[in-house]
């Protein structure tokens, strides 16, 4: 993994898909298939794929670590906020909303439920879904996220970027 990551900080996307490509297996085969180890590499590998413009090799990589993480630590496990997260910002880059949302709404459900959490996440993931239910046509739902967001930007303190985003979010009629 460490040499994959160094070849990826260096740009170097060919030689880090080959890294990868061996690891991968001998992980899986050392660890098993549903090991966290096996996830964090097939997630490194959809970094990869991004870097070389391969975005539905990148997709496959990305969803298959999800799926690795959700059999090792369950579907509702804080350690998977994050992870969907970063699939649902896969999709809405993709402008790919519905798929975004989904995810954006579980995330957020974990998030809920574990309120000790630091709120700088909880806000991003919130404005993130005001987005993609305003580029959906879906202006309530959109408000209501974003005043959720507004809401818990309060815990941040004054200027800090993400509170100020909070606060000047504006959806569209």
């Amino acid at each position: 993994y460490g040499v994959a990551l160094a070849l990826v900080e260096r740009g170097e996307w060919v030689e880090a898909e080959a890294v990868l490509g061996e690891s991968i297996p001998a992980v899986e085969q050392s660890m098993g298939v549903y090991h966290p180890q096996v996830a964090r590499q097939l997630s490194l590998l959809g970094e990869v794929y991004l870097g070389q413009g391969k975005d539905d090799m990148a997709e496959l990589s990305f969803n298959r670590a999800l799926d690795v993480r959700r059999r090792a630590f369950g579907a509702n496990d804080d350690k998977m906020i994050r992870e969907y997260e970063h699939m649902a910002e896969f999709y809405r880059v993709r402008r790919r909303f519905s798929e975004a949302e989904r995810l954006y709404e579980h995330a957020i459900m974990l998030r809920e439920h574990d309120l000790g959490l630091d709120a700088r996440p909880y806000v991003d993931t919130l404005l993130h879904l005001a987005e993609v239910r305003s580029a959906q046509g879906f202006q309530p739902e959109a408000e209501a996220a974003s005043a959720l967001a507004r809401e818990a930007a309060q815990a941040l303190s004054p200027g800090d970027p993400l509170r100020e985003a909070a606060e000047a979010i504006v959806i569209p009629e």
